[in-house]
């Protein structure tokens, strides 16, 4: 097996970091091609069985990703299994039960009720007898589950089961409990209508769902420890400005996680009792950003640390051992991004990715035995040694006053954001667009600053991580406000003197497309061109579509409803203003994106033509949402350049 043998090379070379060192020294006139940005990631995922005696690594090799099954003995690998991924089928994760079998998540697409759907299946893998068998047995004629990877909690008790929910009957799921090598899976939570979500304790009790009542309103609903009598907490969550999310389960039944500002932004860890209804102590506040989750001890389920967003997402350990583990690594490597793959219950193997804004990173086994950090493989070899552009974090007001953080990429042959003058610049509004940008190594972002350009990422208002009432403030402002901050940054840029004003052009994917389409929209003078990538053109035929989904009517909330709503939702549809637009688009969609349909991208195409515009469409066979074959990647990087080359130059 032709990566298997890749993995031995990696093998043979795995070092201890301390006799590793890796300059920047390439010259910054150097034009990376556009290949070595295009290229996947290495090691995509990764999970660790424990003991360490053996992993699972999502590889890539020649643009296709394997999944290899690999045993370790704390000197060297061995790939005993591999995983083919081609087209049609790709593994989403793995995770070990046990020591001997490995749960692996497949992915692939499909067809439902005239829809283009995702399917995923779930197999185990047992590494002494190199077999693999399907979860779930359906029989002859039986209409399997499309979505058969929705894993509510694993049990660290019964290391062979899990509990996964899936739509047994009606719209709303089920809960079953799962054992490898069961040739059926035993109901353990009949659907409620209005739940969507299903979480269970450490004794693998479902004590909480969540999703929306009449598909209207939110709904949250909480069961205290040996009762059968479920609590209404809906009230908690019904104000959008205020966070209540739950976490997880304590290791005392009556007391849940949850991230909460009912007392004060931003959102903190705190206990509550789930039979009384009442907030418990204060665990951990960050000063500047909401908590967004929690790390439990997997056996115990102890409080290890505690995840928080903001401009530089981490999380504090609370334990020392855990304290110590990290500091380790934070001594070898220096001030780098900390991505943890997977790690052992006992913590004596860690798999990380560690990276850097202008560093694709590398990944690493932290081998606490042996007391050594070995190298698994550099993320994006290609661009090892190549000066890559700096990146800046940086923040301006928006038009009403909020402040609206920022990140800037520039060309490596500009070292600050103080010295740019007059460049051409890039907007790159992320997608979601509930989600955000972290300074962290974005490969887009990257491709353009080698080229030339500067590059403004806005965590305009809906972006999550910083409160809720910053979240909250983006809700049905598709554009309007939340475009009106995406404006404001290009203002900004020009009244700085970092852009050059007649050299700006808006890009970005999915909602970040539709907000490119949507600036040369309602500011037709401010940009010379746009860059739209499986982005959203129409909102009503958008919600129209999301209606078919189970909860589709409720999260499709924060676009708008289609009939009270409907004189904004088409004044904020780009193809049905397309006539307002007076410079060129570039579409770029996957054809079997299953998020954002293609015929989004070819209604724009269509009303931009019938208005006498000037549009290119570029259809990505066997494209995704995220773009992930390294093909569909290269093509859009191309694309893109002589597109900007011809637009700002």
């Amino acid at each position: 097996m032709k990566a298997w043998m890749s993995l031995a090379n990696w093998a043979a070379a795995w070092i201890s970091l301390a006799a590793a060192a890796f300059p920047l020294t390439a010259s910054a006139d150097d034009l990376i091609p556009a290949r070595y940005f295009a290229g996947l990631p290495k090691v995509a995922e990764g999970s660790i069985a424990p003991g360490g005696a053996h992993m699972a690594l999502r590889l890539e090799e020649d643009g296709q990703y394997t999944t290899l099954v690999i045993a370790y003995d704390g000197a060297s690998i061995k790939p005993i299994y591999g995983f083919d991924e081609n087209e049609k089928y790709g593994t989403r994760w793995t995770h070990w039960l046990n020591a001997q079998d490995l749960l692996v998540s497949v992915i692939f697409y499909g067809r439902r009720g005239g829809l283009s759907v995702y399917e995923t299946r779930l197999l185990t893998f047992d590494v002494e007898k190199k077999r693999t068998r399907a979860v779930f047995k359906y029989d002859r004629g039986e209409n399997p589950h499309q979505i058969e990877d929705s894993i509510v909690s694993f049990l660290p008790k019964q290391p062979d089961e899990f509990l996964v929910q899936y739509l047994s009957t009606g719209s709303s799921p089920s809960v079953f409990r799962a054992k490898v090598g069961a040739q059926r899976q035993k109901l353990v939570q009949s659907y409620k209508p209005g739940v969507f979500d299903w979480v269970a304790d450490r004794d693998g009790d479902v004590r909480y769902g969540s999703g929306s009542r009449d598909t209207k309103e939110p709904y949250l609903i909480i069961r205290p420890k040996n009762s059968e009598d479920w609590i209404d907490y809906s009230q908690q969550i019904s104000d959008p400005a205020k966070t209540f999310s739950p976490l997880a389960f304590s290791a005392d039944p009556d007391v849940l996680y949850v991230a909460s500002n009912h007392d004060e932004d931003p959102a903190g860890l705190f206990e509550f009792n789930v039979t009384t209804g009442e907030f418990g102590r204060l665990i951990y506040r960050n000063p500047e950003a909401d908590v967004t989750g929690v790390r439990l001890d997997p056996i115990t389920d102890a409080l290890r640390g505690v995840n928080y967003g903001g401009d530089d997402p981490n999380v504090e350990w609370l334990s020392a051992k855990d304290r110590k583990l990290r500091s380790d690594i934070y001594a070898a490597l220096g001030d780098k991004n900390l991505r943890f793959l997977d790690s052992t219950p006992d913590q004596n193997y860690a798999l990380f990715v560690a990276s850097a804004p202008d560093d694709p990173g590398r990944t690493y086994l932290f081998d606490n035995k042996m007391r050594a950090l070995r190298e698994v493989s550099s993320q994006y070899p290609e661009l090892d040694g190549k000066a890559l552009g700096v990146v800046e974090k940086a923040a301006y007001r928006a038009r009403d006053g909020l402040r609206i953080p920022a990140i800037v990429t520039l060309p490596p042959s500009t070292p600050r954001l103080d010295d740019a003058r007059r460049l051409p610049f890039v907007l790159l509004p992320h997608g979601g667009p509930t989600s955000r940008d972290y300074a962290r190594f974005d490969y887009w972002a990257q491709f353009l600053a080698s080229r030339g350009y500067g590059v403004l990422q806005m965590n305009f208002r809906g972006s999550t991580g910083y409160s809720a009432e910053f979240e909250a403030a983006g809700d049905r402002e598709w554009g309007k406000a939340m475009q009106d901050d995406i404006e404001d940054g290009a203002a900004w840029l020009v009244e700085e003197g970092y852009a050059a004003p007649d050299k700006l052009a808006i890009m970005g994917g999915s909602y970040g497309g539709y907000a490119a389409l949507m600036g040369v929209v309602k500011t037709p003078d401010r940009y010379r061109c746009a860059i739209s990538v499986n982005g959203v053109s129409d909102l009503p035929a958008l919600i129209r579509r999301d209606m078919n989904f189970v909860g589709g009517a409720y999260w499709s909330r924060h676009i708008g409803n289609l009939w009270r709503d409907r004189e904004d939702l088409v004044a904020n549809s780009p193809a049905r203003n397309a006539d307002k637009v007076k410079v060129p688009v570039l579409l770029i969609h996957g054809e079997k994106d299953r998020r954002v349909p293609l015929s989004q991208s070819k209604k724009m195409a269509r009303a931009l033509q019938e208005a006498d515009g000037d549009v290119r469409l570029v259809e990505l066979d066997d494209g995704d949402h995220s773009i992930t074959r390294y093909p569909n990647r290269l093509i859009f990087l191309d694309e893109v350049e002589k597109f900007l080359s011809a637009c700002i130059g």
